[in-house]
């Protein structure tokens, strides 16, 4: 969180998840927020890594998917 001046927070984030056993699963997901602005960023990452008896804990990946959206300009009207 940040904080302005006045003490009052200019910007927010949300953890939805973060787990990351670094064995058989990644999921980290938050959301940044700005007083009015609304949402800045967003980041979702959810990894399935290989959990067989040949594989588990090399970190292979089997499957899932990374997405991280920013804000890179706002005009106000």
């Amino acid at each position: 969180m940040n904080s302005s001046s006045s003490g009052l927070i200019d910007i927010v984030r949300v953890n939805q998840q973060d787990l990351d056993d670094k064995v058989t699963i990644r999921d980290v997901r938050f959301e940044v927020f700005q007083k009015e602005v609304g949402l800045i960023e967003k980041y979702d990452e959810v990894i399935s890594y290989c959990s067989r008896n040949n594989c588990l804990g090399q970190q292979l990946i089997d499957g899932g998917s990374k997405v991280w959206m920013k804000l890179i300009e706002y005009e106000i009207r």
